[in-house]
């Protein structure tokens, strides 16, 4: 049986994709005891507050007509943002050679905290360049990731 994350993305991804969206990633977290429904979406040239208001408008609909999560939740439609969390394997593969800071589940080389940049990721393990040396990371083990952005470089 699919996760209500998986019954929800298969529901909106056709509707984003043909309004020029991307449908990156669908969470059901529970914050401060309420539940939300966070839908991250992108697009080739970003995303605005307006596109976000947009989607939430065209999701809501079709999550009333649907009905896959129980109860009372609040929907959020969300931009990756600058330091753009990392989801899926593609993830990896599209920023290649960006600088990442990642979390693992369980210690690695007794850590669980890395900084690095992306080296390849091939047969679902991510070669993360750390200063000087390499790490091999499953992709099960990586709990969270998002891209570094560089102010400085941007200046």
């Amino acid at each position: 049986m699919a996760t209500v994350e998986a019954r929800i993305k298969d529901m909106i991804r056709v509707q984003l994709e043909e309004d020029g969206y991307e449908l990156l990633h669908v969470e059901m977290r529970s914050e401060g005891g309420s539940p939300i429904l966070r839908i991250y979406a992108d697009s080739p040239s970003g995303i605005t507050v307006d596109d976000c208001a947009d989607i939430s408008r065209k999701i809501a609909v079709l999550l009333d007509v649907e009905d896959p999560v129980e109860g009372k939740y609040t929907l959020e439609v969300s931009s990756p943002g600058i330091e753009r969390p990392l989801f899926s394997e593609q993830d990896y593969l599209n920023f290649m050679g960006r600088e990442i800071r990642l979390s693992t589940r369980n210690k690695i080389d007794n850590q669980r905290k890395f900084r690095g940049f992306i080296e390849s990721f091939e047969n679902g393990e991510l070669k993360l360049s750390l200063e000087g040396k390499s790490i091999n990371i499953r992709f099960e083990e990586i709990k969270k990731a998002n891209l570094v952005y560089d102010f400085e470089k941007k200046k």
